[in-house]
C-alpha cells in the first residue's frame, strides 16, 4: 500500500511533519482541484492500493475510485452508534429542515455522517442558518453540498473540561492528544491515563471502522465521545503521526 499525501491543505510546516513521519514508507503527494474533484499528481496513480490522507474531498473521490486504504462506512454514522450504546456526549437527531425552523440563539450542531460536510461545533443561530441554507442544492455551497431531509446532531451548548483526539488502527488507541481544554483550542501530548483508559474501552467496542478517529471529552458526568471521524481526514494536532502510519502500514 502507498501513502497518498494531499499538499494542498496542509501548511509546508505540517508537510515537513508529515514527511519526516513517513520517512521509509512507501508515499507520494497528491492534490485535488476544487469543484472540478479531479486529483492530480507528480507521479501516475496505478491500481487501487492506496491509504488517502487529506480534505473531505480527498477521501470521497478515492472512496469512488475504490481505493482499498479509505476507511469509511456511509452506513455507519452517528445513529448506529447511539443504538450500539457508545457513551456519547450528544444524542438528539434532527433533519436539516427540522432545524431551520429553530429559534435557538445557538447551538451546538454536527453532521450525522462519518464524512463531515461541516465542521461540528456551537454555531450562533443566525451563522449556522447561513451555513445551511448555502449547503442546500442551490446555494453557494460553502459546505459540501445538503438535502433538507439530511439528518444533524443537535444538543445545548455546555461546559467540556477538555478534547482529546484519538488514533485508532486494528482497534487499538495508536496515538491520542489533547486538542482543546475549556473550550478552546490548545493542543498538548499530555493527556491523563483516565482519559487514555476511556480511549482503550472505546476502541474495544461499537466503532463504525476499525480504523477511526475517536474525539472524545471530559464533563461533569464523566468521560463521553463527542464523534467518530474517518482516519483518512482527521487533523492531527499533536498526535504522534508516526505511530499511525506505520500501524496503518502494518496493518495493510
Amino acid at each position: 500500500m502507498k501513502f497518498l499525501i494531499q499538499n494542498n491543505i496542509f501548511t509546508s510546516e505540517e508537510l515537513d511533519y508529515l514527511s519526516e513521519c513517513l520517512e521509509g514508507l512507501n508515499y507520494q503527494y497528491i492534490g485535488i482541484v476544487p469543484f472540478e474533484h479531479s486529483l492530480t499528481s507528480n507521479e501516475e496513480l496505478k491500481g487501487v492500493d492506496y491509504i488517502p490522507y487529506g480534505s473531505t474531498e480527498l477521501v470521497k473521490k478515492c472512496f469512488e475510485l475504490g481505493f482499498k486504504g479509505v476507511y469509511f462506512n456511509s452506513e455507519n454514522d452517528y445513529r448506529k452508534a447511539l443504538q450500539n450504546k457508545v457513551p456519547m456526549l450528544n444524542n438528539q437527531i434532527i433533519s436539516v429542515e427540522e432545524l431551520l425552523k429553530l429559534k435557538e440563539s445557538e447551538l451546538f450542531v454536527r453532521p450525522i455522517g462519518d464524512l463531515k460536510l461541516f465542521n461540528g461545533q456551537v454555531y450562533q443561530f443566525e451563522e449556522l442558518q447561513d451555513l445551511l441554507k448555502s449547503g442546500l442544492v442551490g446555494g453557494s455551497s460553502k459546505i459540501g453540498q445538503l438535502n433538507l431531509t439530511d439528518e444533524v446532531i443537535i444538543s445545548q451548548p455546555r461546559f467540556i473540561d477538555a478534547e482529546y483526539r484519538t488514533f485508532i488502527v486494528n482497534r487499538k488507541v495508536v496515538s491520542i492528544c489533547r486538542y482543546k481544554s475549556n473550550g478552546r483550542l490548545n493542543p498538548s501530548k499530555e493527556v491523563p491515563q483516565e482519559a487514555i483508559n476511556f480511549a482503550k474501552t472505546i476502541a474495544e467496542g461499537w466503532l463504525p471502522n476499525n480504523n477511526v478517529v475517536a474525539d472524545i471529552c471530559i464533563i461533569e458526568e464523566g468521560f463521553r465521545v463527542v464523534e467518530f471521524n474517518c482516519i483518512n481526514c482527521a487533523g492531527f494536532y499533536r498526535n504522534d503521526m508516526k505511530a499511525v502510519f506505520q500501524a496503518l502500514n502494518y496493518e495493510n
